[in-house]
């Protein structure tokens, strides 16, 4: 069951990412898949108070 459910999970991982980038940008990074990642995370994590990363309190 549990590796039933890392089956389930990692292509949606791999998946979704691509699916949210070509909902936002179009076709804009199409052609070079590897910028697209670091400019979801930047764009999710633009508008966050620095105070809710962890790895500032360590």
């Amino acid at each position: 069951m549990f590796t039933g459910i890392f089956k389930i999970l990692i292509p949606l991982i791999i998946v979704l990412p691509g699916v949210i980038a070509f909902y936002y940008y179009g076709e804009q990074y199409f052609g070079d898949q590897d910028v697209i990642y670091p400019v979801l995370v930047k764009k999710s994590t633009a508008h966050r108070p620095d105070w809710l990363f962890l790895p500032q309190w360590f």
